[in-house]
């Protein structure tokens, strides 16, 4: 897929993610952002993200989501609340990725309708 015409939603912008946003739009794609920090999100904004009002709208209408969220809990929050990006993904598929003490932890991906197992 041509980079000019996919649509990345990124939720989480913090130390981690707000680099990996920002290099994403350097590489020519669009890229939709949410964070509960609202000067996060202007801060990507001007330099050319798209704005995103809550996580579901984040991943309405992108080819692919990534969120870079630390916290289990808020991860919950965004995928499974009422403005929760699994409702609204459709088939979108997700993809979050966190790192503990500098090393990756994990790297899921969910998509539609999946919904979260605890063991």
């Amino acid at each position: 897929m041509n980079t000019q015409s996919m649509t990345i939603g990124f939720i989480g912008l913090g130390r981690m993610g707000s680099p990996m946003a920002q290099n994403l739009l350097k590489a020519g794609y669009s890229v939709k952002v949410y964070d509960i920090d609202p000067e996060k999100i202007t801060a990507l904004v001007e330099l050319g993200a798209q704005s995103a009002v809550s996580p579901a709208n984040a991943v309405s209408g992108v080819e692919v989501a990534i969120s870079m969220i630390l916290d289990d809990a808020v991860l919950d929050a965004i995928a499974l609340g009422p403005d929760g990006i699994l409702p609204a993904a459709q088939k979108t598929p997700i993809c979050n990725a966190w790192a503990f003490s500098g090393h990756w932890a994990t790297v899921s991906i969910i998509s539609g309708r999946v919904k979260r197992q605890y063991i």
